[in-house]
């Protein structure tokens, strides 16, 4: 479809004619398109400075690729690297050289092959991975350089398709270059939907995963710190259960009426805290025991029969 010239001075640029100033059907049905395919999917041309919204989109894209170490989508290449345990990006044209000198491989056979898989196994750079296939295999969805990479990948398919219309779109029913123009369309909007998802993941990503490490951390340190206080707990009723079952203890002990023998334990609990060397065992933010915390430990001495089987087994004096 023709050219020409518009806008004066140094705001002069090339684009596609208008479909007004076509001189036949089939240019003016190109033109049309043309229109129609600007309109609704905003394509811009590098010859046209003034149709960008979708280049702010790709320059997001490139960015984030260059922040991340890489610079083409085509063109770079990485492998895994066994000493650091990570993914390594190989220095500008060693990757294409590989990869030519493994194509070349496929046309040998027998000892030759063998041999070259020998020497592409010894170093693990010497087999890398083009960058796409890096992503679409070892990357997870959704994050910075997938986002990065199918933006542009899908723009190299918008660009594709459109040429593919324009070339053709004149030999089309109208009714077809309508219908062909809904594929780019949609690929447009997925660039865009992508895009949004790119900008936020580098604006409040990091942020957001910070928030979510700390509510997890804090997860943990509050099932670490009730383990730790159930376990203080534990040994709090089995130390006291210890000291008041001693024979010694307990003959004092049964020769008490019920206040007195809490007062007993805790005197009991009292005097182990005292010639411990370690930090007071009965004890809760440094204060001693409630009362009532000893009276429900003798509860459950003698709702459980506990009690009464070490009064059975008490030793008889002699």
């Amino acid at each position: 479809m023709p050219k020409r010239e518009f806008g004066d001075g140094v705001d002069k640029y090339k684009d596609f004619i208008r479909p007004g100033e076509a001189q036949t059907r089939e240019v003016y049905d190109a033109a049309s398109l043309v229109k129609i395919i600007k309109l609704e999917i905003f394509l811009f041309d590098s010859d046209h400075p003034y149709s960008t919204p979708l280049k702010d989109r790709i320059d997001d894209a490139k960015s984030v690729l260059r922040y991340l170490g890489f610079e083409s989508i085509r063109k770079d290449f990485v492998y895994w690297s066994p000493k650091f345990q990570k993914w390594r990006k190989l220095r500008n044209g060693v990757g294409q050289e590989f990869q030519n000198r493994w194509r070349e491989a496929s046309l040998l056979s027998g000892a030759d092959f063998e041999k070259l898989q020998e020497w592409g196994i010894k170093y693990p750079w010497r087999s890398p991975l083009p960058i796409h296939q890096y992503v679409k295999e070892h990357c997870e969805p959704y994050s910075l350089i997938w986002c990065a990479y199918k933006i542009l990948w899908d723009y190299e398919s918008l660009r594709w398709s459109l040429q593919e219309l324009l070339q053709r779109g004149s030999k089309m029913s109208r009714k077809k270059r309508r219908h062909g123009v809904l594929g780019p369309i949609k690929k447009a909007a997925d660039i865009g939907t992508t895009t949004e998802m790119l900008r936020w993941k580098v604006l409040h990503e990091d942020a957001a995963i910070l928030g979510f490490d700390f509510e997890a951390r804090q997860g943990e340190r509050a099932q670490e710190g009730g383990k730790s206080r159930k376990a203080r707990a534990e040994e709090q009723r089995r130390i006291l259960r210890e000291l008041a079952f001693a024979p010694q203890n307990l003959r004092q002990f049964i020769t008490k009426r019920d206040k007195q023998q809490v007062s007993f334990l805790k005197n009991l609990a009292s005097n182990f805290d005292s010639e411990s060397k370690g930090e007071p065992l009965f004890q809760q933010a440094s204060k001693n025991l409630s009362q009532k915390w000893f009276e429900d430990r003798l509860s459950e001495w003698q709702v459980s029969g506990e009690l009464d089987q070490a009064v059975e087994k008490l030793p008889k004096r002699q």
